[in-house]
């Protein structure tokens, strides 16, 4: 049918369901749309999340304005408050070479003279002689790039520097500012100290040391803060931003170091081992009565502050060794404890075997090395002499499986030490043959580390009381001061009544007798003979051990020496232990004189010069006579004769004196004479702290010690102070401060 022949009713009728067809249709894609309308308002209502971007993040982006107020890293100290770690602002320079870059102004915001450039940075960095250099900056400064670094030599630059280059006024020399970790006294206890540096991330964290033990308690926590902005991006609460989280900085951290003993050990080691080969040398001080680790210094070394550290395990708590002979002062006192000791007891001395050895024998130092022997010697003296017959002896009276109970119950070998804040390696007393077992009576077939010798032997010297090595003396909340941890108040360092008092007694005079015996006979002489004449009375045990090659004992292996001293001898105020591995030195008297300054520097600091103990006389000592009234030049031409020091301030007749009559003192130690007339203070310069603090008594001075070791330098301050700065400074210089305040 055609359209013609359609009624107008039918017409109508069919637009009609045309009508409503359309109607259901649009009403159908109205309905998906509202749907669809619907469902992404519940979607974003939930995820607040639309094609990969946050809605409410960048919502609140546009009306807040957050930042991170991040923490500062505590502060470590040594016991006298000298800061060992602290914080500084360095600067890494960089600079834009695209030529878009523009002032506002349409001034270059670029290098453009790159030759001028390159010239005027090397000059103000001190470079400009220095070809590597200036061959890297030339070509960094012609690449092909934005913007470029100039390695190494841009980056850590002080205030000064970044300040002396922004004086120059070059375009396209831009700055970014560095949070740095920083050792004022560079090598200064490094191992103790160790170091810490920015991760990947920005965030410093501790990779050595303490720095890395106590890095949960130094770190901090950074805070956030928040300000609401208006519709065109301002502030609201310009004054008051909102905190979200407090910035919490890191807690300061007390070491038990004493900056003064830490100079001696460091001073004495670096200038008697300065011309000696080895492989490595330590040495280490504990305060007997309580444990703290007063110094400890190693050679080779590191400055953290540009951490080129040769060896990452710690030589005081993680190098495990054979101690050698310092074992014997073990093995003897257990036998007192055990009733079995008999010091006139005799022994056939050179070498000697037992039944289940395997058919091999131990012998003495003296037949190893010279086919000798003492013949039939007493035991106490077979100690002086270290004999490892006379200890095998000893060892089968008090029975193999006691002592190595005894070696690691009593004696805690084989056993960590171990803190709140510390954990040393464990090392190992485990022989199974019985041979290994006889072994460890001299010190071999056994591994130990210095902080458990020092944690043994401080039962000896402290009335057989044995207290525990450690480095942490505080640590401290940085912004109310409170303590979070005292040593002093703590129980979490253990001690234990090891051996009896009188036991210790005994056994600490027989270290002794090591240093002093002596007899006309070939080989009879104490193995500590060498820190016989020694100012402090030194009491000392020897240790030798042969280094272990491919699981053989050889010459290849070399040797490990060391001396365990307690000092001084009839009231120990100090533990030392001292190790030097492979040294190329057959004659060890060098270190002998190393640590005899070493021991008498550190208790004439200690106790000041002899205060509480009796120096014995000997031909190394002078008994201080009264020279007040005589005239200067003949007391100073009389004590020189005599290789007496002397310091001599003024003229004429001495008026006053130090030390004070009738104290005894070593002839490498100086006697102050003060005459008449002026002074000047430039007599300081070069002398030791203990030296200038006596001049200044005497002349009257007032001073004030910047650092620890020699003056160096000496200004008079406008009140009339004397300021010495000396060779391990503070961080007082003005360099330091604007680096760290910047």
């Amino acid at each position: 049918m055609s359209k013609k022949d359609y009624s107008v009713d039918e017409y109508n009728k069919d637009s009609r369901l045309k009508v409503k067809r359309m109607a259901k249709v649009m009403a159908f894609f109205l309905l998906l749309l509202i749907a669809f309308t619907l469902l992404q308002v519940i979607w974003l209502q939930i995820f607040h999340n639309y094609h990969g971007v946050n809605l409410k993040e960048r919502s609140r982006l546009m009306f807040e304005n957050r930042n991170i107020d991040k923490a500062s890293r505590g502060t470590i100290t040594d016991a006298q408050g000298n800061e060992l770690a602290i914080n500084i602002n360095t600067y890494n320079m960089y600079a834009i070479l695209n030529p878009d870059y523009k002032t506002l102004k349409g001034e270059p915001f670029y290098v453009e003279d790159k030759e001028k450039t390159a010239n005027e940075l090397l000059q103000v960095l001190g470079l400009e002689n220095n070809q590597q250099a200036r061959d890297l900056f030339i070509s960094q400064l012609n690449q092909d790039a934005s913007q470029v670094e100039f390695g190494a030599y841009g980056k850590n630059l002080t205030i000064d520097q970044k300040n002396a280059i922004q004086a120059l006024n070059l375009p396209g020399i831009k700055f970014t500012e560095v949070p740095t970790r920083y050792y004022p006294y560079g090598d200064f206890a490094s191992y103790a100290v160790g170091y810490a540096k920015n991760d990947d991330q920005g965030v410093m964290r501790g990779e050595l040391g303490m720095e890395q033990t106590l890095d949960g308690y130094l770190r901090g926590q950074d805070g956030e803060s928040v300000r609401n902005l208006d519709a065109h991006g301002i502030p609201i609460n310009q004054d008051k931003p909102l905190v979200i989280t407090p910035k919490a900085n890191g807690n300061n951290v007390e070491l038990t170091i004493d900056a003064n003993i830490q100079a001696i050990i460091q001073e004495e080691m670096q200038r008697n081992l300065k011309d000696h080969q080895f492989e490595m040398a330590f040495t280490i001080i504990s305060d007997i009565k309580n444990g703290e680790i007063l110094g400890m210094y190693s050679l080779p070394t590191f400055n953290p502050n540009v951490r080129d550290v040769k060896e990452y395990q710690n030589p005081f708590t993680e190098y495990c060794f054979e101690p050698g002979s310092t074992i014997k002062t073990f093995l003897i006192a257990d036998a007192m404890q055990r009733g079995v000791w008999d010091p006139n007891n005799k022994t056939k001395t050179g070498k000697t075997t037992r039944d289940n050895w395997g058919g091999h024998y131990i012998g003495d130092w003296v037949y190893n090395k010279h086919k000798a022997s003492w013949g039939e010697l007493e035991w106490n003296k077979g100690f002086y002499v270290s004999s490892n017959t006379v200890m095998l002896d000893i060892l089968d009276k008090v029975g193999y499986d006691n002592w190595i109970n005894s070696l690691t119950n009593v004696w805690e070998f084989g056993k960590p030490v171990e803190t709140q804040f510390l954990k040393t390696s464990a090392c190992d007393v485990s022989p199974q043959q019985p041979l290994d077992k006889a072994t460890t009576a001299f010190g071999q077939g056994m591994t130990s580390n210095a902080f458990q010798i020092l944690r043994a032997y401080s039962a000896i010297g402290n009335g057989g009381v044995m207290t525990t090595p450690h480095l942490v003396k505080k640590i401290e909340e940085e912004h109310t001061g409170e303590l979070i941890f005292d040593s002093e108040k703590t129980e979490t360092l253990p001690t234990k009544q090891a051996i009896p008092p009188e036991i210790a007694a005994s056994v600490l005079n027989e270290m002794r007798q090591a240093v002093t015996y002596k007899e006309p006979q070939p080989y009879r002489i104490g193995t500590g003979y060498i820190l016989d004449n020694s100012p402090v009375p030194i009491a000392a045990k020897t240790g030798t051990s042969q280094v272990a090659k491919g699981g053989v004992y050889s010459k290849e292996g070399g040797y490990i020496s060391s001396y365990a001293i307690l000092a001084p001898a009839d009231n120990p105020q100090i533990c030392m232990y001292s190790v030097i591995v492979n040294s190329k030195d057959k004659d060890m008297q060098f270190y002998g004189d190393m640590l005899k300054n070493i021991t008498t520097k550190s208790i004439n600091y200690l106790t000041k010069h002899s205060n509480g103990f009796e120096i014995s006389q000997d031909p190394n000592q002078y008994k201080v006579e009264n020279y007040v009234g005589s005239d200067i030049n003949t007391v100073r031409t009389n004590l020189n004769n005599q290789q007496i020091k002397t310091i001599v301030l003024g003229s004429g007749n001495i008026e006053s004196q130090y030390p004070n009559p009738d104290q005894v003192i070593s002839n490498d130690q100086s006697i102050i004479l003060r005459g008449s007339g002026d002074v000047d203070i430039n007599i300081l310069k070069g002398k030791s702290i203990f030296d200038g603090q006596n001049i200044a008594k005497l002349m009257g001075w007032n001073l004030e010690i910047n650092g620890v070791g020699t003056i160096n330098n000496v200004t008079l301050n406008e009140n009339g102070i004397i300021v010495c700065e000396c060779s391990f400074p503070n961080k007082v210089n003005e360099e330091i401060n604007k680096r760290r305040n910047a």
